[in-house]
């Protein structure tokens, strides 16, 4: 069987047994108004509060792990 005979027979099984579909005109017109039309884009800026905060906490946080060790140590080179 040649290649175009049993591609047009794949074709006509594909039509008989594919519906097509048609999509509802509200929906058509719904997608062509918010395609046509621009949106509202609002960009918020990071406050400063946000940015500064997490900086603090890790500085105040390293200071603390690095006295909690330095204790550590004092502690354990008294008992020996």
């Amino acid at each position: 069987m040649s290649d175009e005979k049993y591609l047009g027979n794949l074709e006509e099984e594909l039509m008989f047994s594919l519906n097509p579909v048609e999509p509802r005109r509200e929906f058509i017109s719904r997608l062509k108004h918010q395609l046509v039309t621009p949106s509202e884009v609002t960009i918020d800026k990071p406050s400063r509060l946000n940015q500064f905060l997490p900086a603090v906490a890790g500085i105040l946080g390293g200071i603390l792990l690095i006295w909690v060790i330095r204790r550590i140590f004092s502690h354990i080179t008294k008992l020996s």
